[in-house]
């Protein structure tokens, strides 16, 4: 195992904590150039890394944990930013739902009419199917500002899931909500460009 701490001078971030073990060197230098462009993104441009050897294990090395401190007032904002595009995509969502479900009752009441009256064919096909609700996960967002608002410390220690979720806004359920708006969008127009928001290819 191989601890590589990041130092900078930065206001923003004090200090990285990566924990490595079982991996290739090929897929640790994959990996530190990823994590290094993260750390760009956030103002850090020239980090500095220390590989502890008396950590070493045999054995090849991967990415195992980040730890990183960040600006509480740049973290709420960024989050803030987050939830401000998951709003506005749902808001849209939410429109391209309701028209679904408009277009299922039509359907379903004239194939319940059929089946009734014993008239359902088989070019009349299935049942129709309710199309699923999108479910609202502003309270992830709130509960996160809620908490970052009160805390009284200047800088913040994000683990690495919590750094996918509060900057990167990627979510346990970010794949399934791309999924959805996918589905709705059908290919084309505005919820097909929210989409590539939340696209999982970074």
């Amino acid at each position: 195992m191989y601890f590589a701490d990041v130092n900078s001078n930065s206001t923003q971030i004090s200090r990285c904590t990566w924990i490595l073990s079982a991996g290739t060197k090929t897929s640790i230098f994959r990996s530190l150039k990823k994590f290094i462009g993260e750390l760009k993104e956030i103002g850090l441009n020239n980090p500095l890394f220390s590989v502890n050897p008396a950590y070493a294990k045999k054995g090849d090395l991967m990415e195992r944990e980040l730890e990183i401190v960040i600006s509480k007032v740049k973290l709420l904002d960024q989050l803030k930013t987050n939830k401000g595009r998951f709003v506005k995509s749902y808001e849209a969502l939410l429109k391209a739902y309701e028209k679904k479900v408009a277009e299922y009752q039509t359907k379903y009441g004239a194939y319940a009419k059929k089946v009734v009256l014993k008239q359902l064919e088989k070019k009349d096909g299935q049942e129709p199917i309710a199309p699923p609700k999108p479910e609202d996960r502003t309270k992830d967002y709130d509960f996160y500002i809620e908490m970052l608002t009160e805390d009284e410390n200047g800088d913040i220690t994000l683990s690495e899931t919590l750094f996918k979720r509060l900057w990167k806004d990627r979510w346990d359920w970010t794949r399934s909500y791309f999924n959805m708006l996918n589905l709705y969008a059908g290919g084309s127009g505005s919820l097909a460009e929210m989409a590539s928001d939340y696209s999982m290819g970074d």
